[in-house]
């Protein structure tokens, strides 16, 4: 049997995998694992120009993220239909060679096993303790190694499964929801890269179907001098900059020179020409604003590889770019339109505060922020005093027109790198960054100076209003999470009230006697 043995006994008799927990990740410490997963991922994809290594590299840094001891690689052959094992990482703190070992030789059909799920599903799949799947041919491997729980994701293009990867980890841990999708979304740029890095590769190795390929592509194809002369170009390349023939384009460049004819901003081309040298034999890329014979710009994502010698000519340099011009518009109009809509979910339809929602989650990532830096956070949560009168006297649109007026008021005095959102009714909170107690009892005190001396205007005439405040900080009161830091700021609002109301209640502060009590 393996390492884990009692912890495996106690979920056989139980059937609850609760119950062999003996660690538990809070919700922000998930969220972190995913983050710095996802943040290790798109850096390998972002720095990485060609195929090799990318995916051990991958494989590392999930399993490092995520504290996963294993990491495997599994693609299909010929058919589609069978997997094989092609790139392992694990962890050398713990003893996996067995598992490693027969897993080189190990085939899975779709549908069997973690990889084969995977691969029949198109999906990411999540097994909280491998010795309780029944579709897990490698249990008594897993066993000996003391692998527990596993998941896997697959790797696609154009929809179709390429690849699957599976992490596997010594530890019992409930299904992760978020992990899988954004892992799920992640898959897909990998494949994305993959398939971008064998056009690359493809691009590199196929120079016997050159002239081909230079006449029908799609897509700008060009060569030129490190100073800034056109050899030749394609069809392509010339029509996206307004020319009629590629002979056209390269007599009218050649009479000034690359930097001066086509690069609006001709820093683009020094800049591309440094990490060209700096990198010879790889390709280049970057996004480039280019100019068109009747002055208008073109957005061209560039693709360039340094030649030692073309023709005569070395050094020399050879690339592709494509219009992107439209699709960056595109990119542009539907980036504004989902920060409108998502603007729109994080805030409150009646005062323009931010909501519940995003206080909450704000809250938990400061409080994970705060947690690994040192500095403190509080929060400052305060209501309205006796606000029922207000809606039972005028009514409750003359008692929105205060909740209105009261929000345009609070926000006026709120830096913004804090969070100030409306959490329900007349109730609401300001998270305030890297502030300690005394600093945000002051801060809350000078809003409920501020509420109370401004008189908000109705149709009628006007009305006075005052407010109570609690007062919580993470170094007074020990909060390790959101949960806890919001109820001792409720418990301190409670207290204010009971107190008399319009004054400021914080553990350790001396309060505050109010100016007036309504």
């Amino acid at each position: 049997m393996g390492r884990f043995d009692d912890a495996l006994s106690s979920y056989s008799e139980s059937n609850d995998l609760e119950t062999t927990v003996t660690k538990t990740e809070t919700e922000s410490e998930r969220r972190e694992r995913r983050l710095a997963a996802e943040h290790a991922v798109w850096r390998i994809l972002a720095s990485a120009d060609r195929l090799e290594g990318v995916v051990p590299s991958i494989l590392k840094e999930v399993c490092r993220a995520g504290a996963w001891a294993l990491g495997e690689l599994w693609t299909p052959g010929d058919d589609g239909q069978i997997l094989h094992l092609t790139d392992v990482w694990n962890d050398t703190l713990f003893d996996l060679d067995r598992f490693v070992e027969v897993s080189w030789v190990t085939t899975f059909q779709s549908g069997i096993g973690l990889p084969g799920r995977v691969l029949e599903t198109g999906a990411p799949t999540w097994i909280p303790d491998v010795a309780a799947d029944p579709n897990f041919p490698r249990l008594k491997l897993a066993d000996e190694a003391g692998l527990h729980a596993a998941f896997g994701f697959p790797i696609r293009i154009h929809g179709q499964v390429i690849g699957v990867m599976t992490f596997y980890s010594p530890d019992f841990r409930q299904p992760d929801p978020e992990l899988l999708e954004s892992l799920d979304v992640i898959g897909g740029q990998i494949g994305h890269f993959i398939e971008r890095a064998r056009t690359f590769q493809a691009l590199a190795e196929s120079e016997a179907r050159w002239q081909r390929i230079l006449s029908g592509a799609p897509f700008g194809i060009f060569h030129s001098t490190l100073d800034g002369k056109l050899l030749d170009v394609n069809p392509a390349f010339a029509t996206m900059l307004g020319f009629e023939s590629p002979e056209e384009a390269i007599s009218a460049v050649n009479r000034t020179s690359i930097p001066q004819a086509l690069y609006v901003v001709q820093a683009e081309r020094d800049d591309f020409l440094r990490r060209l040298r700096e990198q010879p034999g790889s390709w280049v890329s970057a996004e480039v604003q280019g100019r068109r014979t009747d002055g208008t710009t073109v957005i061209g994502e560039l693709h360039v590889k340094w030649l030692y010698e073309y023709f005569g000519h070395s050094p020399a340099m050879e690339g592709f770019v494509t219009d992107i011009t439209e699709r960056k518009r595109m990119e542009r109009e539907l980036r504004s339109a989902l920060d409108r809509v998502r603007e729109l979910t994080l805030r409150d339809h009646l005062t323009g505060l931010h909501n519940r929602r995003h206080l909450e989650d704000r809250l938990a990532i400061e409080i994970a922020a705060a947690r690994r830096t040192g500095d403190d956070i509080s929060v400052i949560m305060f209501d309205i005093d006796f606000f029922k009168k207000i809606n039972d006297t005028h009514g409750h649109q003359i008692g929105d027109v205060a909740l209105q007026a009261l929000a345009v008021t609070l926000a006026a005095d709120v830096r913004p790198e804090d969070v100030l959102a409306r959490y329900g009714g007349e109730e609401f909170v300001l998270l305030l960054r890297q502030t300690g107690p005394r600093e945000a009892w002051e801060a809350a005190e000078r809003l409920r100076r501020m509420v109370m001396t401004r008189p908000i205007a109705v149709p009628f005439g006007e009305i006075r209003m005052t407010i109570s405040c609690g007062v919580a900080s993470m170094s007074e009161c020990g909060a390790r999470d959101q949960d806890s830091l919001m109820h001792a700021a409720d418990q301190r609002l409670y207290q204010a009230k009971a107190q008399g109301r319009n004054r400021t209640s914080g553990a350790g502060v001396l309060e505050d006697i109010p100016d007036f009590v309504l």
